[in-house]
């Protein structure tokens, strides 16, 4: 016992070892042994002793807490529910049990049940932040938003240098179209936590939606920066930057973008209309064309090829575009169709 107390686990482990040679059935040195085993991370040689524990003294509820949560981390969900459900019947008051119950449920996506182990954890007295932001995720996956940012709430001011339930509060407003509260809950976010890109991502895909495009475009660039690969930030700076007229820029995304995504109709599209903006007709006719190559069903591309055609004078090219454009059931090619075809 004395090397478990000093946290000796591998000395301690061997010395219970020992003990249990002359005594298989010591149920205390078996609960012991398994304790060293999850501190040594041996995850199925402590729930396999936890397990001796409770065969030897079935009364040994500590056995059946500490069992489901080798279980809990091993991702053995199913079965750590089985176990806790076993000491929740014997002690109902146990905190720790629904807590460590709740977060098998939730691991398996029943956030109902998950929230009300959680409930049940909190009604006893468990006022941790773990457990309100873990029932903070139920609530979120289970459609309650409002509840959902209540326990984002209580968890950040248990901890309030945890960056987590900021993120979490970020996403939630941004699932709700509130831009404003976005922006204010990611700025908060930054201050505890600079280099997290997906935070500069949503303050500057709210800004996009506020119509404040620079402040957006250096958001982006921020969040590009701490990750190039961050495709949805990728793909809105090309945004920005058309709308922008920095169709060079934009240029520069959609090229990037097309080099790990080679066969994609859309970013061709969008950096052919880029192209036609500079008046680089044969590039943004060679983009058109590889955005038909793969989807002969795409309006804007024929739409836009008819324009190409029509400013390098081929107008029969430029006529059997639009038409197809508006048989696509492209509106503008309907509405120009006549100025072209004359």
């Amino acid at each position: 016992m004395e090397y478990f107390r000093l946290k000796k686990y591998e000395l301690a482990h061997a010395a219970f070892g020992t003990c249990l040679e002359y005594d298989q059935q010591n149920a205390k040195a078996w609960y012991f042994k398994a304790g060293c085993a999850m501190q040594m991370r041996n995850l199925n040689e402590a729930i396999d002793d936890y397990s001796k524990a409770i065969t030897i003294n079935p009364t040994l509820k500590e056995a059946y807490l500490y069992k489901g949560n080798a279980q809990l981390i091993k991702g053995d969900y199913q079965q750590a529910i089985q176990t806790l459900t076993v000491l929740i019947n014997m002690d109902a008051g146990n905190k720790q049990a629904y807590n460590q119950r709740g977060s098998a449920y939730m691991k398996i996506e029943k956030y109902a049940e998950a929230i009300e182990d959680f409930n049940q954890a909190i009604i006893r007295g468990l006022h941790n932040y773990t457990v309100f932001f873990n029932r903070a995720i139920c609530k979120q996956n289970d459609g309650d938003w409002h509840g959902a940012l209540d326990d984002f709430n209580a968890a950040a001011d248990i901890k309030p240098s945890e960056v987590a339930p900021s993120i979490e509060k970020t996403r939630l407003y941004a699932q709700n179209n509130q831009w404003p509260e976005v922006i204010a809950e990611a700025s908060l976010a930054i201050k505890k936590a600079a280099s997290k890109p997906e935070l500069y991502y949503y303050r500057g895909f709210a800004k996009l939606m506020m119509e404040d495009l620079n402040g957006a475009a250096a958001d982006f660039d921020i969040c590009l920066g701490l990750d190039p690969k961050y495709e949805a930030a990728r793909k809105n700076k090309a945004l920005v930057s058309y709308n922008l007229k920095k169709f060079d820029q934009a240029i520069v995304e959609y090229t990037y973008l097309l080099s790990t995504d080679s066969k994609n109709e859309k970013l061709y599209l969008q950096r052919g209309i880029c192209y036609l903006e500079l008046g680089d007709y044969h590039r943004a006719l060679s983009d058109f064309d590889d955005a038909l190559k793969f989807n002969k069903n795409l309006p804007e591309a024929y739409f836009n090829r008819a324009n190409v055609y029509t400013k390098l004078q081929e107008v029969g090219k430029a006529c059997s575009d639009i038409k197809d454009a508006a048989r696509l059931g492209y509106e503008p090619a309907t509405a120009h169709i006549n100025n072209i075809c004359k």
